[in-house]
């Protein structure tokens, strides 16, 4: 709050990436903000935190910004809807992806998943933290629903870094009986993640 006025001291316009923007900043500013989880997520709209800091911050970013980014048409609409925002003032750009996600063979793809990461079995794909607004629960539920049905049954892939909910996931898959069924990846690089996507089933 702080710092980085003082670092863009010199700057007519400032990006902010984050709602989490430096108050004090009085030019102009642009704000991407992606989500309103701590306003509308029973998870987070509750909690100290979304009381004492994101809602505050949600309102001054939304208050100060010139123009405001969303990643997608559905942020916008419920901005406009629970934040009363115009929406001749929000532009919607979709988030970007690094060169190396591009379309690839995928026998090739499968060959270099199966070496680096020992996957060898057909696999649906999830990449992502485990956090409660992912509905990754409702995803082992479809699975096992999957397994109940059928027995050549895929494997589900999970890759993220995450530390917090996976132990909770990882309890929700063995209550469902297909901790078996599932493969849990820490964090990839966007090379090794680029390779996994296009290994995935398709269909």
């Amino acid at each position: 709050q702080l710092a980085l006025p003082w670092l863009a001291r010199e700057a007519s316009v400032l990006y902010a990436p984050h709602y989490n923007i430096p108050v004090l900043w009085k030019r102009s500013l642009l704000v991407t903000i992606h989500d309103l989880n701590h306003l509308l997520d029973a998870t987070y709209r509750d909690t100290w935190k979304s009381h004492l800091y994101a809602r505050p911050l949600l309102k001054i970013a939304i208050r100060h910004a010139d123009v405001i980014i969303t990643p997608s048409e559905y942020t916008k609409a419920r901005l406009c809807e629970h934040l009363g925002v115009e929406a001749s003032r929000i532009s919607v750009i979709p988030c970007c992806v690094a060169s190396c996600f591009h379309q690839r063979e995928k026998t090739d793809a499968r060959r270099s998943v199966e070496q680096q990461l020992g996957i060898t079995r057909p696999y649906l794909l999830f990449v992502g933290n485990c956090a409660p607004n992912k509905n990754v629960p409702v995803l082992l539920e479809s699975l096992a629903k999957l397994r109940s049905r059928r027995d050549d049954v895929p494997l589900l892939v999970i890759a993220g870094g995450d530390f917090k909910w996976r132990p909770q996931m990882l309890d929700c898959a063995r209550g469902l009986g297909v901790q078996n069924h599932v493969a849990w990846l820490g964090k990839l690089s966007d090379v090794r993640l680029a390779e996994l996507y296009a290994a995935a089933l398709d269909r």
